[in-house]
């Protein structure tokens, strides 16, 4: 991320931020629900996981998480301009991109990330301005960059499998045993090309973003992690501009490796992220922006 700032020391700003996170003292309510469990919390008490690394809320009832669950992270810390390295766990109100951020120990992640960009105020592309709508090169506007609230475009197709017309599925890697991408982002897809090792022609998924020059782009990334979440929680408004082939209940590649022969993929039919072998073939729906 660009920028992190501390928190606005304006009154009015205090203030939502507090509503927002609950850190202000709060009155229970009068209709309280049965405590969670596991642990043992009334409604409305926040507490970070940190089996899960992802801050959760007790509704009354259950644990509620306001992220992504990623047991695989943890560390020593996120990284800001202007308040040095925060400790896991810790939560801030970014200004410069209007998100609630957590640190999960080695990276800072959006609160509400499936939110839709156009609720937050921001304005689509000329021409494209609603998620969904066909841009002038054809490309599919596909909202907000849950991070950075840059837009997001998608090509109208899945990708075919490099050198192979009409196959929609392929692998991440075509071996296992190393350690692909030396600085990984859960949260940035060009990153984790960037940061790649190795001849492209080993990775099916990155090359057919790579390849893709859809639109007279040459900037198509595997989308990462979070990117992935975001498109599919964003997939039936995608879906209702009726400009694209629908997104398929199946698995589809993100570009975040998880181990040394594990990457992230994303369940489309019920959102499921899991972490798995990297030569297994899967879709490829690739993103620039």
């Amino acid at each position: 991320m660009a920028n992190r700032n501390d928190f606005d020391t304006r009154h009015s700003r205090i203030t939502r931020l507090c509503f927002a996170l609950f850190l202000c003292v709060l009155i229970p309510a009068s209709t309280a629900r049965a405590d969670c469990t596991n642990p043992v919390a009334t409604e409305s008490q926040i507490r970070y996981s940190a089996s899960q690394n992802v801050p959760m809320y007790c509704n009354g009832t259950d644990w509620i998480a306001m992220g992504l669950l990623n047991p695989s992270a943890g560390g020593s810390g996120c990284a800001t301009t202007t308040m040095g390295v925060k400790p896991e766990g810790h939560i801030f109100y970014n200004l410069d991109f209007h998100v609630l951020q957590y640190c999960d120990g080695d990276d800072w992640r959006a609160v509400g990330i499936g939110v839709v960009g156009g609720s937050l105020g921001l304005s689509g592309p000329s021409g494209c301005a609603n998620i969904g709508d066909e841009c002038a090169d054809t490309t599919i506007f596909a909202g907000y960059h849950p991070i950075t609230q840059e837009h997001l475009f998608i090509p109208p197709t899945d990708q075919e499998q490099p050198g192979s017309p009409g196959t929609f599925t392929m692998n991440w890697k075509n071996a296992t045993g190393t350690n692909d991408i030396s600085t990984d982002s859960t949260n940035d897809g060009q990153v984790n090309h960037a940061n790649r090792g190795g001849a492209i022609g080993d990775f099916q998924a990155f090359q057919a973003c790579e390849d893709l020059g859809f639109g007279g782009h040459s900037d198509w990334y595997l989308p990462s992690q979070v990117e992935l979440y975001y498109l599919w929680s964003v997939r039936g408004t995608i879906e209702a501009g009726g400009n694209i082939t629908n997104f398929q209940n199946a698995y589809y590649w993100s570009s975040t490796e998880y181990s040394t022969p594990i990457a992230w993929s994303q369940l489309f039919t019920n959102g499921y992220q899991s972490n798995d072998i990297k030569t297994n073939g899967y879709r490829v729906r690739c993103v620039r922006r």
